[in-house]
């Protein structure tokens, strides 16, 4: 698909929704907008199932787009604590709640149903290509400096951690960026391997 995917915020107070915006990278032209709630503040494109999923933070509905036909599909109800949204395996995503000590959940994308959760701090995460590792990295806690990027095996359903390793900014950060073949994490100024050297 040639185009770029971008959230752009509504305003709660007015009752405008947000929008999604589908961009053309050739032309720089909006395409098309979609209404996607009060509050978008994450977005997750879906490879292994052709989708864009939403966050539309303290709204009940997580947002799923069609991206073949560019089309809403019915809504997942994930609750209101769904701050940051991240696509594994066909069939599930993670989704990470927004202030200080958050719930991440595992989810069946079929029905919305949680298969496994755990605590988290604050943060950011992001699977690997193969919908396997989750790594997590930890904000505002100093504790963020020692081991504050995390990676877990989702292989059973689970948060089975594999290693942590500390970030190069005492408190860490809200941004974490995987390389495209999952070779490389970018986090507090740093790139680290997928096994977090």
């Amino acid at each position: 698909r040639n185009l770029l995917y971008r959230n752009q915020y509504g305003i709660a107070l007015s009752g405008q929704s947000g929008q999604l915006l589908f961009i053309n990278p050739l032309t720089t032209n909006i395409d098309k907008t979609l209404p996607i709630g009060i509050n978008p503040v994450d977005l997750t494109v879906h490879y292994g199932e052709g989708r864009l999923y939403i966050a539309s933070w303290t709204e009940n509905a997580t947002y799923v787009v069609d991206l073949n036909s560019q089309t809403l599909l019915s809504p997942l109800h994930l609750g209101t604590d769904v701050f940051k949204i991240n696509a594994g395996k066909p069939g599930q995503l993670v989704t990470e709640g927004e202030d200080q000590w958050i719930s991440a959940t595992l989810i069946n994308t079929t029905n919305g149903a949680s298969i496994a959760n755990a605590g988290f701090r604050e943060g950011d995460g992001e699977f690997d290509p193969t919908g396997r590792y989750y790594y997590h990295c930890d904000n505002n806690i100093s504790s963020a400096g020692s081991s504050g990027l995390q990676k877990y095996d989702l292989s059973s359903n689970t948060f089975a951690a594999v290693g942590s390793v500390g970030g190069h900014s005492y408190y860490g950060s809200r941004n974490l960026i995987i390389s495209p073949d999952g070779s490389r994490l970018f986090w507090t100024g740093a790139a680290y391997t997928a096994s977090l050297s």
